[in-house]
């Protein structure tokens, strides 16, 4: 029984890191950005609509994740506190009405790392910390 125990301890004490290194979220845009670093607040502003400019008044090419997708559900929640559902009708709503178009969707992490390399003015996030001397994290959200 003991042994059991220490099995259940040790094997906790593995997966308690891979758990805690899932509960980030990365906003990354290329290197080439001059930002160093974006605020949650600029960070919604751009997602939402409500900017189309960095700080620095340079045109900002926001990427989404597929309307389906996990890390997307994450990222809205973990940026605004609102579920998914409120985000999609808050786009409904300013896309129908012809006041705003939702960002980009790409369909997957390479094709969102592949605009982002390209691109100096694109921007999106990923649930893992992607290296590469062309991207550059200017946000880490902790999951709420």
């Amino acid at each position: 029984m003991r042994k059991l125990i220490l099995f259940l301890f040790a094997l906790i004490g593995l997966v308690a890191p891979l758990h805690a290194q899932n509960t980030r979220l990365f906003v990354v845009v290329n290197a080439k950005n001059p930002i160093a670093s974006l605020s949650e607040k600029e960070a919604v502003n751009l997602f939402l609509g409500r900017s189309k400019t960095f700080a620095n008044g340079e045109y900002a090419l926001p990427l989404d994740h597929a309307t389906s997708s996990a890390v997307r559900k994450r990222f809205y929640y973990d940026l605004t506190g609102k579920p998914i559902s409120e985000i999609n009708a808050y786009w409904a709503r300013l896309f129908f009405s012809g006041q705003g178009t939702p960002p980009r969707i790409v369909p997957d992490n390479e094709a969102m790392l592949l605009i982002i390399r390209n691109n100096p003015g694109a921007i999106g996030y990923f649930d893992y910390e992607p290296t590469g001397r062309q991207l550059k994290v200017v946000l880490t959200l902790d999951s709420r």
